[in-house]
């Protein structure tokens, strides 16, 4: 058990402490504040920097680099959808998340520019998409359309489906 005598040291200690790493870090990491703001409208007087940035930042595209300059997040809307995508060290897209159509969905890529995995709602359906290294689905969970070979028929499978395709897209093997 601690006395007050040192309670009170431990805690003169630790606001020195943080005095100290606070004045430290500025001198090591000297930053400045960034300031995004629209441009008023004609008859709303400007803002002013601190009221409008505690309240949030507007724009139709952000693009997040690292320390290189090197691209590796946007965050955009593109014809009207929402589109947040994360880059590697090249710069090439390896994960996107985005709202198509009002359907949420997931994208990630293998970096040879295959998307390897998909998982979202496709006319407000769920599936999940597994494609191999030539970007050809090989798996797909859920709802899927097919082509029957011997009528030309487009069968639509329920969302229970598990579909297994071969590597040119013929179908293997189905359940249910």
């Amino acid at each position: 058990m601690m006395t007050s005598r040192q309670f009170y040291v431990a805690l003169a200690v630790l606001a020195m402490s943080a005095l100290a790493g606070g004045l430290l870090g500025d001198w090591l990491l000297p930053g400045r504040t960034a300031w995004a703001q629209a441009e008023s409208r004609p008859l709303e007087p400007p803002p002013t920097q601190a009221a409008s940035a505690a309240k949030e930042v507007r724009a139709e595209r952000f693009i997040l680099v690292d320390g290189t300059g090197q691209k590796r997040a946007i965050l955009a809307v593109l014809s009207g959808d929402p589109i947040l995508s994360l880059m590697d060290a090249a710069g090439q897209p390896r994960v996107i998340l985005t709202v198509m159509g009002g359907d949420p969905r997931l994208w990630l890529d293998d970096g040879a520019g295959h998307m390897r995995v998909r998982l979202g709602l496709i006319d407000g359906e769920p599936g999940l998409w597994l494609a191999d290294a030539a970007g050809q689905n090989r798996v797909v969970l859920g709802s899927v359309k097919t082509e029957d070979t011997r009528t030309g028929a487009i069968i639509k499978y329920p969302i229970s489906t598990i579909s297994l395709f071969t590597e040119t897209g013929r179908g293997l093997w189905q359940a249910p």
